[in-house]
């Protein structure tokens, strides 16, 4: 008998550490991570005229304009569901996916669900979720996780990348 609380309790501590380790390693709210290095999501938008047409044209700005993602997507294809990021959308959504980082520097990586443009590249691994949780002052409070994600950019070399951000975004004019 006590051969088997010991054995309990070292199967409660192994559970316990593997449990610490996980919660640990989860990517902070409002952070990028790009090959490995991690970086503030300072700043943050929403395209005005999409967003009342139903569809989210989000930037995330890391260190300006000249360091941002570009995420595009449907609220009624997207919202609330994940998405695998290595296949293209279904014809029938009312909109597709679109991922760009812009890098100081560059090369640029760019992936796109399309399912009519053939030519655009998907990830290599990765999900997507989406969730509006609401507005504050006429302002839409959005969740994005983007998880293992893994991309070539437009040179084709490969990059791992992740992003977590929860809060509102201004509406802003961008065209």
């Amino acid at each position: 008998m006590k051969k088997l609380i010991y054995l309990l309790m070292a199967t409660l501590a192994v559970l316990a550490v593997s449990c610490k380790k996980d919660k640990d390693s989860a990517l902070p709210v409002n952070t990028l991570t790009f090959d490995g290095v991690s970086s503030d999501i300072v700043e943050v938008y929403i395209n005005e005229s999409t967003y009342q047409a139903g569809k989210y044209d989000i930037y995330l700005l890391i260190n300006g304009w000249s360091n941002m993602i570009d995420l595009m997507f449907s609220g009624e294809s997207h919202l609330g569901k994940v998405i695998d990021l290595t296949e293209k959308d279904p014809v029938d959504y009312a909109g597709f996916w679109l991922f760009k980082y812009l890098r100081p520097g560059g090369p640029d990586v760019y992936a796109c669900g399309n399912p009519h443009n053939a030519g655009d590249i998907v990830f290599d691994s990765g999900t997507l979720f989406t969730e509006n949780l609401g507005e504050e002052d006429g302002a839409p409070i959005i969740h994005v996780e983007l998880k293992n994600g893994k991309v070539k950019d437009e040179n084709g070399a490969s990059h791992t990348i992740s992003l977590h951000f929860s809060g509102k975004f201004p509406l802003k004019g961008m065209y």
